[in-house]
């Protein structure tokens, strides 16, 4: 049911790239497969379990937790079912659902989880679960991509499916972009890290000119050009957008771009090519290991595209990254 193997993390992270494809099954296929080798942990980055989706109103599965089961979720949802508990714990944080809780159930129980709100809250569940040697599964919101960083979550697997875009074509195109991001090459050079190191000390651009690093010595990249040219090196510590990588083509400038990980990087699949294509280069101070890409060809509403169209195409960019139909 699922091709590879898990036991070596304790931590996942399943990632849609739209909404309504599939996630929660998948998470409910891993954990029936996990459950018998370790305890679990499930925590979720929207809100999961409910009868329909909140934006398209269509059916959406339940999200089955296995007896002996730890959850992070709001009080408000689990409060109807307490014969189900033998242990709840209040985090002292609140979501727009309620406090914010992590639960132990002795039931297999089908629950709602009420998203994390921030990367401090999703940080100290982990953290709990983690104390507790459980396998955590983060069930990742498509739209919240800055909560997969590799600080927190040891690998994920991406999810494709049928409402990912009009066709086949749009699917592999926005998939392998989700992939060219992930492969992008980890910073091995010394100098570089250190001076990376540096510039998110200070919450500020570094770079490296003339082979001695330096903290960048204007307000903004969109600076005087000929003052810039001469940077050979940026460590970048927020976020890599269209509109700088635009601004670096435009002038034929092409400095090694150093972030902390692909949460940071939000860019368009054309530019990103156009960018590495024109002899540019973009390092990560970390990596996500990618464990598998899912395929679910349908929709809900029983359109069924062609799967393996879909697998065929998405394994040119994966490499040796697994890719698998899973049926919703």
């Amino acid at each position: 049911m699922i091709p590879i193997v898990l036991d070596e993390i304790g931590s996942l992270a399943v990632v849609g790239i739209a909404k309504n494809v599939g996630k929660t099954t998948l998470i409910n296929q891993i954990s029936k497969h996990e459950k018998a080798k370790r305890q679990l942990g499930f925590v979720s980055l929207g809100i999961d379990g409910e009868d329909r989706d909140a934006w398209s109103g269509l059916p959406k599965p339940a999200v089955t937790i296995p007896a002996g089961s730890w959850l992070a979720t709001s009080r408000s949802l689990i409060q109807w079912e307490e014969e189900c508990w033998d242990y709840v714990e209040g985090l002292g944080s609140y979501t727009l659902m309620g406090e914010l809780v992590v639960a132990h159930t002795t039931a297999d129980i089908e629950a709602k989880l009420a998203g994390v709100g921030t990367l401090h809250d999703l940080e100290r569940v982990l953290q709990l679960f983690q104390n507790k040697q459980l396998f955590a599964l983060v069930d990742g919101a498509y739209d919240r991509k800055s909560f997969a960083r590799p600080t927190l979550i040891e690998a994920m697997i991406l999810v494709i499916g049928g409402t990912a875009g009009r066709d086949e074509h749009e699917i592999i195109r926005k998939a392998n972009h989700w992939l060219q991001q992930a492969d992008l090459p980890v910073c091995i050079e010394s100098y570089y890290v250190e001076m990376f190191c540096q510039a998110k000390r200070e919450n500020h651009i570094w770079g490296i000119r003339n082979g001695k690093s330096g903290r960048f010595p204007f307000p903004s990249l969109f600076s005087s050009f000929e003052e810039l040219r001469s940077w050979e090196v940026l460590g970048l510590p927020g976020a890599l957008t269209d509109k700088m990588l635009r601004f670096f083509m435009d002038h034929q400038w092409y400095p090694i771009l150093i972030l902390s990980d692909m949460t940071h990087l939000f860019v368009s699949d054309f530019v990103l090519r156009t960018f590495l294509r024109k002899g540019g280069s973009i390092e990560f101070l970390q990596s996500i290991q990618v464990k598998g890409v899912a395929v679910n060809p349908t929709t809900p509403v029983g359109k069924r595209l062609d799967g393996d169209k879909l697998i065929s195409g998405i394994k040119q960019a994966a490499r040796n990254i697994p890719v698998w139909e899973f049926k919703k």
